[in-house]
């Protein structure tokens, strides 16, 4: 049967009132949450791991498994791995005929609409079945919700919302990145948006200072872009064609929101689309610079950063002093409409 996103959240407390579950979808991240989260509420059964081509030409492995009683615990749960869209008659009857009181959890990737399997799964009334896609916002929300709700940490609403961006933009797993914040709040309980910015940022300082090197081009301050690139480059060996690169992205940022709110969406539903996510911080001056441009400008700022990265590469003069005076040319050619 289709366990429905409403429903999820139920589901796991009591996983065991099936007698097991297939959890699939392009969501790597919350299948693999999913996937923690029953293990976890059935700590009282002994864990094994099958895969399921081998299963499925060969169900008398499973058979044995269900039959033979473990010398830990009188329960088992079988972790069916590498699922596909197909499944054989003799699975089928395997999995039917599961009345022991063991527990079978299969998990795949996006499968098929037409999949056997799921088919198989979905009409079953003794086992559900769980879609993990991106789009499920209110599920994903209840995941971030529940977990820090179980690990006594304090949180608003408005942090949920950012973890939920967050993680629809990342394909790391969701469990083990909430694993992380905890982790790193130590034993404060008290969850801010600078500690969801300090533990993702994979280096904070750098990435500081690369947002500096970029809001002072777009806020047209030569004087803190010269300081910031110096130290890049000079201290932090960043090179000048990886910082034209780096500069180049965030311009791309700005003109796919751009793009986006010409097409009629709004400002903040645009900026959402941005993947990987806005750093809160970031947020208030990326707004400020998209104002501050036109679509036709950052078209030919675009483009001279281009012939900018193709004439360092071409030449053996000093890049950092082409990269510095190129940019600063380039920031007196558009106006300033904030």
């Amino acid at each position: 049967m289709r366990i429905i996103p409403s429903k999820v959240k139920k589901f796991l407390e009591r996983p065991d009132a099936l007698n097991g579950v297939l959890i699939h979808g392009s969501d790597n991240g919350r299948v693999d949450f999913y996937v923690q989260e029953i293990i976890a509420s059935l700590d009282e059964y002994s864990a094994q791991v099958m895969d399921f081509a081998i299963v499925n030409k060969s169900p008398s492995l499973l058979l044995s498994e269900l039959a033979n009683i473990s010398m830990f615990t009188n329960k088992k749960l079988i972790k069916l791995i590498n699922v596909s869209g197909g499944i054989s008659k003799e699975l089928k009857s395997v999995l039917d005929c599961n009345t022991s009181g063991h527990y079978v959890m299969m998990i795949a990737n996006d499968l098929p609409y037409n999949s056997a399997t799921k088919s198989y799964m979905e009409g079953s009334k003794i086992f559900g079945v769980i879609a993990c896609y991106k789009d499920s916002n209110s599920n994903l929300c209840d995941i971030i919700s529940s977990y820090l709700k179980q690990n006594d940490i304090k949180y608003t609403n408005e942090i949920v919302y950012y973890l939920q961006s967050y993680f629809n933009h990342s394909k790391l797993p969701i469990y083990s990145e909430l694993e992380k914040l905890c982790l790193y709040l130590g034993e404060r309980r008290d969850l801010k948006l600078t500690d969801i910015e300090l533990c993702f940022s994979t280096s904070g300082n750098d990435y500081a200072t690369l947002d500096n090197l970029c809001s002072a081009i777009a806020n047209k301050d030569m004087a803190h872009f010269i300081r910031v690139s110096d130290t890049l480059i000079l201290q932090e060996n960043f090179s000048p064609i990886a910082l034209i690169r780096i500069i180049s992205n965030y311009f791309l940022r700005l003109e796919s929101v751009l793009l986006l709110i010409k097409g009629g969406m709004n400002e903040q539903a645009a900026i959402d689309q941005l993947s990987p996510p806005l750093f809160f911080k970031q947020l208030q001056s990326f707004k400020s610079h998209l104002k501050s441009f036109q679509l036709s400008e950052l078209k030919k700022i675009l483009e001279k950063l281009i012939s900018l990265e193709v004439a360092c590469k071409k030449t053996d003069l000093d890049h950092k002093m082409i990269f510095q005076q190129t940019v600063c040319h380039i920031t007196k050619s558009y106006p300033c409409y904030s």
